[in-house]
């Protein structure tokens, strides 16, 4: 009997469960990239074999969708690899892709409402059922030492099943990346996110008390958990020292022990950074009021003899900076109508006499005057060699000056969309530059790591990873209003991970989309890398990269083309005799 017919003898409630039923047919769809849908309403391709590319060390992201009327867990099973005697441990973790409403936009044609961005972890058992599926992001390991080939199996859910297969390349990604991105995280903030409280100010009766409670526990997973993902911290001290006087009339910074060794800085931060990654030291920052008072710079000279002294006790690491001055140009600077890039030259010169062997690092265009003094220069791609009128150097400038020991990072802030509620300035440059909102499509991040390795851009600073954390007593909670600078997770990059809320038992930090595809970008510039160093590069490689990256406002918008050229190129480097690590 035809369905119609059923639906006239049984009545319309009766279509209506029938229709749901079959709606509701279990299901499991994958897909092999980053490329989340934003919104979510919006349709994305699904394939029914897990087909995924990497190298050795390299961290893999996919997405599943899933319909079930049972729980179940999602492992990968009947893994074999050819030509081996056993498939490597690829160390899969999974987690639930929650939205977040946004209610304002980012930029003109924004989308409102749902967004995928937080990725709670999830083991055990999961709830896959819903109106059209449930949504999961998950993530492989390949180890080091895998050996290279094809790993054959399939990834299943309760009795769902669908094929995979993964193709380990011979190259090996380093354990520190190339492409690094520093940002800004402060331990007043981590904890005012999670507790809703103002932190103490504590007197010494309470310090000790206050640092046992805390025991840098927290703002250790948060350490831990950038540096996964391919981010180093700028500002993590849970205390910062301040310059003391000893005895012997010099200035001291006490990193070692100060509040206490087990939560000191030196334990905390510096002796988990690689050689190759800087740690920051607490700067006295530019500041108007600094700049227009006579005695504003002189002032600062006890701070910076005293890290002077720190360095020297520590052995005079070459990994150590300073941010000493953001925008001296725009910002704040913008608002007083002054250019304060000669001013900061002037700081900058001072505070090379008082610590010879700090270096400084600055968000600021480049000039030739400048770059003596200061050794890391962070421009915004934006306006990327263009400000000739204040004196900033042309895109070969850069190159020479890093020929001369001067580092080129670029930064990102809310340029990229337009730094108003109302968007002011939203179009050309501001929405053909990369940008880290969670409104924007993923190629706004996965652009980076191209368009860096290009123009040979060595580092990317982003100026806060919780900047709404600071704000939950003002603004509300960062599940419910991420929106800071005109921007939806502008400057926040995780989430509060609380114990009682999204299936947690205890705090912890939650990832955001956007960091896994920053990681992904970030092993995108080391591909990039390998191929602009052979000495002989095929045709399509420079036919390709040249359309993906034509400049820092003009790249492709087409995410599967950024995939699959990072394919083709991992392809191409396995197959030759070198040996890529």
């Amino acid at each position: 009997m035809r369905l119609s017919n059923i639906c006239k003898l049984l009545g319309v409630l009766c279509c209506f469960v029938v229709f749901s039923q079959v709606q509701a047919a279990p299901f499991i769809k994958v897909s092999g990239t980053s490329n989340r849908p934003n919104p979510p309403s919006k349709k994305i391709n699904f394939t029914n074999k897990l087909v995924l590319k990497g190298s050795r060390g390299e961290t893999l992201n996919f997405m599943v969708k899933i319909q079930s009327p049972k729980p179940g867990h999602l492992e990968f099973q009947g893994l074999q690899q050819s030509g081996s005697d056993a498939a490597p441990n690829l160390n899969p973790r999974f987690y639930t892709m929650e939205k977040i409403k946004l209610t304002k936009r980012s930029f003109v044609g924004a989308n409102t409402g749902p967004h995928f961005d937080p990725l709670v972890p999830v083991s055990g058992d999961m709830a896959a059922k819903g109106a059209d599926g449930k949504w999961f992001w998950g993530e492989i390991s390949i180890p080091e030492n895998a050996v290279p080939g094809t790993v054959k199996g399939s990834l299943t859910f309760a009795k769902l099943s669908i094929p995979f297969e993964l193709t380990i390349w011979k190259m090996t990604m380093p354990k520190v990346p190339i492409y690094p991105m520093y940002a800004n995280i402060e331990a007043r903030d981590v904890e005012l996110g999670h507790y809703k409280k103002e932190r103490i100010n504590p007197t010494p009766a309470l310090w000790n008390k206050y640092v046992a409670d805390l025991d840098a526990t927290l703002m250790t997973k948060y350490l831990d958990m950038m540096r996964e993902h391919h981010m180093y911290p700028v500002k993590s001290w849970i205390e910062a020292p301040g310059v003391q006087e000893d005895d012997n009339g010099q200035y001291v910074f006490d990193l070692v022990d100060y509040p206490r060794p087990d939560v000191s800085y030196y334990n905390v931060t510096i002796k988990k950074t690689p050689e190759s990654i800087y740690f920051d030291l607490p700067a006295k920052m530019c500041t108007e009021k600094m700049f227009n008072d006579p005695n504003g710079i002189s002032e600062t000279m006890p701070h910076y003899m005293g890290i002077q002294n720190a360095l020297r006790d520590l052995g005079y690491p070459k990994n150590n900076m300073t941010f000493l001055c953001d925008e001296p140009l725009q910002g704040w600077a913008a608002d007083t109508g002054v250019n304060y890039i000669p001013t900061l030259i002037e700081y900058a010169k001072k505070v090379k006499e008082w610590a010879p062997n700090l270096k400084i690092m600055a968000t600021m265009p480049a000039t030739e005057e400048a770059a003596k003094y200061i050794d890391i220069i962070v421009p915004a791609p934006n306006f990327f060699g263009t400000w000739q009128d204040i004196g900033e150097v042309s895109i070969s400038g850069y190159r020479d000056l890093q020929k001369q020991g001067t580092e080129i990072w670029w930064y990102l802030s809310c340029m990229s969309h337009g730094c108003s509620t109302q968007c002011k300035g939203c179009n050309v440059p501001y929405n053909n530059t990369s940008d880290m909102i969670i409104d924007r499509p993923a190629t706004y991040i996965r652009s980076l790591g191209w368009l860096s390795a290009k123009y040979n851009i060595q580092a990317f600073f982003y100026y806060n990873a919780v900047e709404a954390y600071k704000n939950v007593l003002t603004k509300g909670d960062v599940w419910r209003r991420n929106y800071e600078f005109a921007g939806n997770g502008d400057g926040t990059l995780f989430y509060p991970g609380r114990p009682g809320e999204h299936g947690l038992t205890e705090h912890q930090p939650i990832a955001s989309v956007r960091m896994k595809i920053w990681r992904e970008t970030s092993n995108d510039y080391q591909y990039a890398k390998w191929m602009l160093d052979l000495s002989t590069k095929p045709k399509w490689w420079n036919n390709q990269f040249k359309r993906l990256t034509k400049s820092p406002t003009n790249w492709g918008k087409n995410y599967q083309k950024y995939q699959t050229l990072r394919n083709k190129v991992g392809d191409y480097l396995n197959k030759m005799n070198e040996t890529f690590q």
